[in-house]
């Protein structure tokens, strides 16, 4: 979706080699999903479905955060 945005309006062009994929992986992680599974209505499930989803995505938040660094010194090897 990222990069079909940045192409249909043309910020593609302006966005260094590599920017969109920066962007993309430091990228808000798991907001919505958060307030999705919070707005459930109750149930038995609720609970469990609720701790599953700030599981993952904390854990998504640590390996992205953890790994941003070396994606950008990798592209940044690409480009030169």
């Amino acid at each position: 979706m990222l990069y079909s945005t940045a192409t249909t309006f043309g910020f593609i062009k302006q966005l260094g080699p590599g920017t969109l994929k920066i962007i993309a992986w430091g990228g808000l992680r798991g907001g919505i999903t958060i307030a999705l599974a919070l707005s459930l209505p109750a149930s038995p499930y609720k609970n469990i479905i609720v701790s599953v989803t700030f599981v993952i995505v904390l854990f998504s938040i640590v390996v992205q955060g953890l790994t941003i660094g070396s994606l950008i010194k990798r592209l940044a090897r690409e480009t030169k």
